[in-house]
């Protein structure tokens, strides 16, 4: 499925917090969701604006740019992670993959597409 940058704007508008900064993610870097939760820590280098998808699709690594205007987002949601972490509140999971921590983050291909657009939503 495509979207229009239009239909892009409105799914973003209808997500908060840390499931937006997940979409936002994804569509910056056109990561697959799978790719995205398996995420770690050391796979963001801020340094060279790279992320490193391990074991993508056919089992391989490649490298995505790092989206500027994502960056300090991300740097929050790490510091959060950490924070959590420190407290005892998650494992120490969080540390490693820290997208794997958002409550209720149970994407399914289209679901927010349709969750928007499938009713009519303006």
């Amino acid at each position: 499925m495509v979207l229009t940058p239009d239909e892009v704007v409105r799914i973003l508008g209808f997500l908060e917090g840390e499931h937006r900064l997940f979409a936002q993610l994804l569509y910056g870097t056109g990561m697959r969701i799978s790719e995205g939760l398996q995420l770690r820590v050391k796979d963001l280098d801020f340094d060279h604006g790279t992320i490193i998808v391990r074991e993508g699709k056919g089992s391989k690594d490649r490298a995505l740019m790092l989206p500027e205007s994502l960056a300090p987002s991300l740097r929050e949601q790490l510091s959060r992670a950490r924070a959590w972490w420190l407290k005892g509140t998650v494992a120490k999971l969080a540390m490693r993959q820290p997208f794997v921590l958002f409550k209720g983050l149970t994407f399914q291909k289209n679901s927010a597409y349709q969750a928007h657009f499938a009713r009519g939503s303006p």
